[in-house]
């Protein structure tokens, strides 16, 4: 059995890591856009 600190842990630690990945996504959809923006093409 996990404690609750344990399961506290976790929970932060995937957290963490969703905010960051969203960030990425969010940065590299950007970039895309711009792209797009930059060769009159739609995404």
């Amino acid at each position: 059995m996990f404690s609750e600190a344990k399961v506290t842990e976790i929970y932060c630690m995937g957290d963490d890591f969703c905010k960051e990945f969203t960030l990425q996504q969010e940065n590299r959809w950007s970039k895309i856009q711009l792209l797009s923006i930059g060769t009159n093409r739609t995404v």
